[in-house]
């Protein structure tokens, strides 16, 4: 295998949106995309946000990512929860994903966080994935490609890594560079501008699958709290391939000063939905379960309300 040339281009100067037309070199094929809202002091415009996770290629990621482009298509970006393409370490598969989304991805911006199907096979690196999925880091003054933030209308959006020793595949608890500019980013986050924060990473805190239940508990430890000190809204997550919404919650329990968790790792992969591994009785902090393929919607209408939708 020999991996074609990745081109990585930043445009500047783009009038929020507006949509822009381009070509690339010898195609005839002009294709377009519609720049993000930018946010506004107490801005009023809604802004949209389409969500999916664990993708993979299959049939059914096609029709996930076909029903985006034609629901959600006027969405300012989609968020992309991590294991994007399941190379699982064999580089081919980074460029048929390529070549499979492409449809989607050439008219709207996508925002990822990695998976654990996206480390390579020899659980050391994310190379390929990083060559292919550059982030905001750098505006966002992160030390690392691999968690970040971005601004677009009324949201601030932070991505993390949720395998942040990828040599061991587990988070490496507290005192990391990711840690420390987690805090800093948190501290220069203005309401009246982004009334809304939205935290995105891979392995989810929360979820009532046996399948992967209090996997992501170290990374909890060292960084909820933070999250919750800062008033963080929603956090996205994948890998559990099922949907699930939580309560407000913190530590286990319900609370209404909490986030909800919303797992969205339903978007097409081979693995299939996990629908027969729900933990009885439900708990408490979980509001809503399903074992389907599906992909989610965040309308955020002003500082106060927002709607979630998840679509089958």
């Amino acid at each position: 295998y020999h991996s074609p040339i990745v081109h990585t281009a930043k445009m500047t100067g783009l009038m929020a949106g507006e949509r822009y037309s381009y070509a690339l070199p010898g195609s005839e094929t002009t294709r377009s995309f519609r720049a993000p809202k930018t946010p506004k002091k107490h801005g009023k415009e809604t802004t949209k946000i389409a969500v999916v996770g664990d993708t993979g290629q299959t049939d059914v990621t096609r029709e996930v990512l076909t029903h985006v482009r034609d629901a959600l298509g006027d969405s300012e970006l989609l968020i992309h929860t991590g294991d994007v393409s399941y190379a699982d370490g064999f580089a081919p598969r980074w460029d048929s994903f390529g070549t499979l989304s492409e449809f989607l991805l050439d008219g709207m911006p996508m925002l990822t966080v990695p998976g654990n199907h996206d480390v390579a096979q020899n659980g050391m690196d994310l190379v390929s994935y990083m060559a292919r999925y550059p982030s905001p880091y750098t505006a966002s003054k992160s030390p690392s490609q691999l968690f970040w933030s971005h601004e677009v209308g009324q949201a601030h959006i932070i991505g993390l890594n949720s395998y942040a020793n990828s040599q061991t595949g587990v988070y490496d608890g507290a005192d990391t560079p990711q840690m420390a500019w987690l805090r800093k980013d948190l501290a220069t986050i203005n309401r009246q501008y982004t009334p809304w924060v939205v935290v995105v990473f891979h392995a989810p805190w929360y979820n009532s699958n046996r399948g992967h239940f209090k996997e992501a508990e170290r990374m909890r430890k060292a960084l909820e709290q933070i999250l919750f000190d800062a008033g963080v809204d929603l956090v996205f997550n994948g890998h559990v391939h099922a949907y699930e919404r939580s309560h407000p919650v913190h530590d286990f329990h319900v609370h209404e000063c909490g986030p909800v968790h919303v797992v969205v790792g339903d978007g097409g992969n081979y693995e299939g939905p996990y629908g027969n591994s729900w933990m009885e009785p439900q708990p408490s902090y979980s509001a809503f379960r399903e074992g389907s393929f599906g992909a989610g919607s965040l309308t955020i209408h002003n500082d106060t309300h927002a709607t979630w939708e998840w679509r089958r």
